[in-house]
């Protein structure tokens, strides 16, 4: 499997970086496309000094916690931009600038003609996953690109202002910084799943990964064997409006030494930082989203417990947060039943 991100001017202009159309009067770009002009490579400097006060937007962000989640999941990432600027570096990510880049203004002029890749040449496969981001027909052949990914067997989302009847794939309207986001890519993503016995004497599904080292395990306890309070699931379900308890699953993570060791729930020896807390909220919900498509009961309700109060603040995040943004009905629940050392009661009704 391989995650693609393109990216075109929609996705700088979240920034305030200028599109075409503001620009290709401008006496800067005038002067940097003629090909008589000996100080060209003066010309280019001054073009990278008017992106320096930029800053990346929402939307560079999640291109880069993309390629973080990516990476800790051993999937293919790339992603290729049409823009010069260094937002998507300056958000903690990386590109492959096509027309180069303002970082080395030598490139810019290195590739105005001829660009270092050409999008359309490339070679697609069933596994792909492509997300177009605010790019037109200005800036590549779309129709033709959406074209070649389709009859390779890959899929294609385009995030964009407007719709585009010519292209393949789904399109996405609207602002960037309100329509696209990490959720939105991994929703997308199909994640193994296995199943074992784990000692329980039934089948128990789960999932393995790791963050920055240490390894993780997700399980999905079907209602028979799950540990939450029968009474919290009644109570989640009311709130809710889930009418079928028996399609309730359990959701569970624990670090995977854990297990082995007999010592359920043990904080690992090295704390997240907030970002690779954010990492890990982002592989959960991909994981549960992943085994909601792929579950043949069709699951109703995912409920979840807090092992200790400290737990409590990240299981917030992830339904305040991703649960809005991954398009999930969730709901934090206080537990009557819960003692001194334990934590809240979670219960999230997935949506087609």
């Amino acid at each position: 499997m391989r995650i693609v991100l393109i990216s075109g001017a929609g996705l700088s202009s979240t920034s305030g970086a200028p599109v075409y159309n503001d620009i290709s009067h401008h006496p800067l770009y005038e002067a940097f496309n003629n090909p008589d002009n000996d100080e060209v490579e003066v010309v280019a400097n001054q073009i990278a000094d008017k992106f320096l006060s930029l800053s990346p937007s929402k939307a560079h962000r999640e291109c880069a916690l993309i390629e973080s989640v990516c990476n800790q999941l051993d999937i293919e990432f790339c992603h290729y931009t049409l823009n010069v600027d260094a937002l998507i570096e300056k958000a903690g990510g990386s590109a492959q600038h096509v027309y180069g880049s303002v970082q080395a203004p030598s490139s810019l002029v290195k590739f105005r003609s001829m660009p270092q890749v050409d999008l359309s040449a490339l070679n697609w496969g069933p596994d792909d996953i492509v997300f177009l981001l605010g790019v037109s027909e200005q800036g590549l052949p779309l129709a033709y690109i959406t074209s070649c990914i389709d009859s390779a067997g890959g899929n294609v989302f385009s995030y964009n202002l407007q719709h585009n009847e010519e292209l393949i794939g789904t399109q996405i309207v609207g602002d960037l910084s309100h329509t696209f986001s990490c959720a939105e890519v991994l929703r997308r993503i199909p994640l193994p799943i296995s199943v074992a016995d784990f000692g329980i004497g039934a089948d128990v599904e789960f999932a393995e990964f790791s963050i920055c080292g240490t390894d993780y395990t997700i399980f999905f306890t079907g209602y028979e064997n799950s540990t939450v309070n029968p009474d919290m699931i009644s109570s989640g379900a009311e709130k809710l409006d889930v009418g079928d308890v028996t399609r309730v699953f359990e959701v569970k993570f624990d670090v995977s030494q854990n297990i082995g060791n007999n010592t359920a729930y043990m904080r690992p020896k090295r704390n997240l930082s907030f970002k690779e807390l954010n990492v890990l909220g982002q592989i959960l919900m991909a994981y549960i989203y992943s085994h909601y498509a792929c579950s043949e009961v069709k699951p109703s309700m995912y409920v979840a417990e807090a092992s200790y109060p400290e737990l409590n603040a990240f299981y917030r995040r992830l339904a305040n947060c991703h649960g809005v943004e991954l398009l999930w009905v969730h709901r934090l629940i206080n537990n009557p039943h819960q003692q001194r050392i334990s934590g809240d009661f979670h219960a999230f009704k997935p949506t087609s």
